[in-house]
């Protein structure tokens, strides 16, 4: 077994780091990672060499695998969580205003339009799973279809030179709002479906120490921690970490999601503690563990390639529905709210600003490994079915290597070549991400 756990991980890490050496300038790396967790599964190597893919695929190896990347999850989570800073949108009182409409209509035009569009799906017995409804799996579908990807898009954004300029910046702090967002409408759908099949005394007691798991951590753990000095670097990545799983556990616990818990811990850690943690342990997780996770997720993913219309209806609708539902209305809010007209005596004539709106939302059709994480809590919480699982697998994927280039066709259709005003009144809020090696 164990050599059958070191080939998957030489997998996971090393074939997709050697083909991004070639496709670096189409698309990020985590699109890759995907991309060949799906060819490592049933669907491509399953079939054309099943003997290979059973020793891949033995039980013992996924069940190994599949927990060492469910760690890696909290973990990533738990990053992510540290980012999440609501106060960095009020610091310019106008920018910050534009900032939230922006983000805003990136979240929410997506789930208005998918919730109805999900309930249409949700009438397919074989897309829903066993405690799934056509109402929860709508919620769910509107959800999966509003996801922004922070980690994938700080990427992107590096990748194409786009960091230190200003519609690089504006993408990632609409990013961090969408994240924290996005945890907020997790918890509320756990609670809707919760009350669906527990009943309300199920969803009163999830609340109620909810909110006393909430107070604890803001008021007694937050402030303890604040209150410690580590001597080493050491010492403070296995506090940071063990605050992670104990936070997850909590939440666990609940009725929520231990990911859940493993972002509101990032959200309670001290300044003094944040660096560490995302420059040590944080991106060797990210290049060492997390590809587990994708390689699982791959190898029991199987992906219809004729005679399913059903399957591929809902691949196709959900990212039509993403890129139209992203790009267009979150271009047209920065146009008008004037994102990107200008600072101070620079001003943007209303070509560029129509550039720079259509490139931002571009940006914010990225997906990656947060959609993977909401679908597999989707899944896990029997709402969606294998079938929409590794669908909207396919949409994550397609979502997010379609983002770059998108961006690329909007700088050449409108190719007038302006220098793009440094991003300076909203600092970065996610500099470890943006600055992580390719």
């Amino acid at each position: 077994m164990t050599t059958g756990i070191i080939v998957v991980a030489l997998i996971a890490i090393g074939i997709p780091l050697f083909l991004h050496l070639f496709l670096k300038k189409f698309a990020p790396l985590v699109v890759v990672q995907i991309g060949v967790g799906i060819l490592v599964g049933p669907t491509f190597l399953g079939a054309l060499f099943p003997d290979v893919f059973a020793h891949l695929a033995h039980p013992q190896v996924i069940a190994v695998v599949k927990e060492i990347g469910n760690i890696a999850v909290l973990i990533f989570a738990f990053e992510i969580g540290m980012h999440l800073d609501v106060g960095e949108f009020f610091k310019n009182k106008k920018e910050g205003k534009a900032l939230i409409l922006t983000s805003g209509t990136s979240l929410l035009v997506p789930l208005v339009f998918g919730i109805p569009v999900g309930m249409w799906f949700g009438s397919q017995a074989a897309l829903v799973g066993p405690n799934g409804t056509p109402t929860t799996y709508g919620f769910a579908f509107g959800i999966a279809v509003a996801v922004t990807a922070l980690p994938v898009l700080a990427a992107a954004i590096r990748q194409m030179g786009y960091a230190d300029k200003r519609v690089g910046k504006i993408a990632l702090t609409a990013a961090v709002f969408n994240d924290g967002a996005l945890w907020i409408l997790l918890a509320l759908f756990m609670a809707m479906v919760a009350a669906q099949n527990s009943g309300l005394w199920a969803v009163g007691s999830m609340v109620l120490w909810s909110m006393v798991y909430g107070v604890f951590m803001y008021y007694v753990a937050r402030p303890f921690l604040m209150k410690q000095k580590f001597e080493t670097q050491h010492t403070k990545i296995a506090a940071a970490v063990g605050f992670a799983l104990a936070s997850a556990l909590a939440t666990h616990f609940i009725g929520l999601h231990a990911i859940l818990g493993a972002v509101v811990a990032g959200m309670c850690m001290p300044k003094s503690m944040k660096q560490v943690v995302e420059t040590g342990f944080g991106k060797f997780n990210e290049v060492a563990f997390l590809p587990l996770f994708f390689i699982s997720t791959g190898l029991q993913t199987h992906i219809p390639l004729e005679g399913d219309m059903l399957f591929w209806t809902l691949a196709f609708g959900a990212t039509l529905l993403t890129a139209v539902t992203k790009l267009l209305p979150t271009a047209f809010v920065a146009y008008k709210t004037g994102l990107f007209s200008g600072i101070g005596d620079v001003k943007n004539s209303p070509r560029d600003s129509a550039r720079y709106a259509l490139k931002l939302g571009s940006f914010m059709t990225a997906k990656g490994l947060m959609e993977i994480v909401v679908l597999t809590i989707m899944l896990q919480m029997g709402v969606i079915s294998q079938t929409t699982f590794g669908a909207m697998i396919v949409m994550a994927l397609l979502a997010t290597a379609l983002t770059m280039p998108m961006v690329m066709f909007f700088e050449k259709i409108l190719d007038r070549k302006v220098q793009e005003v440094q991003y300076r009144n909203v600092r970065d809020p996610v500099p470890a991400l943006v600055q992580q090696p390719e």
